[in-house]
């Protein structure tokens, strides 16, 4: 699966990049500011977004990219593991939330939309 990244934090973007990877996937480190045009230049399966980001709100990032990319899977991460925040992410349209401080959780919820993804596909050939 191809993951793109978008957090200003650049050492735990690093990180979870490299778990990513070593996990046989691939992703991409992106700015905030880059993010649709690397969507459409990459066109990857989950795009993960910070909910604090350098120039915007993760919310409007959120909510603009699922208006222009409906099937697009968008994870909403963020610093701060609080249930107003989580509903915030499910209402602007992300498919899934997860804490920073919970990565343990982070790929089990990929397989769920891995599982998802996959029978989509097969669905529509």
């Amino acid at each position: 699966m191809k993951f793109l990244l978008s957090d200003a934090n650049t050492l735990f973007s690093t990180y979870l990049s490299d778990l990513i990877k070593n996990n046989n996937d691939e992703c991409l480190i992106v700015a905030d500011e880059d993010v649709y045009s690397s969507y459409k230049r990459h066109m990857p399966e989950c795009v993960l977004i910070n909910l604090r980001s350098d120039n915007n709100s993760g919310f409007k990032i959120v909510e603009k990219f699922k208006k222009n990319y409906p099937a697009a899977i968008v994870i909403m991460i963020s610093d701060f593991n609080d249930n107003l925040i989580r509903l915030k992410a499910e209402e602007v349209g992300a498919d899934g939330f997860i804490s920073k401080e919970d990565l343990s959780k982070f790929f089990e919820m990929i397989k769920i939309y891995k599982r998802k993804y996959y029978k989509q596909i097969k669905r529509n050939t």
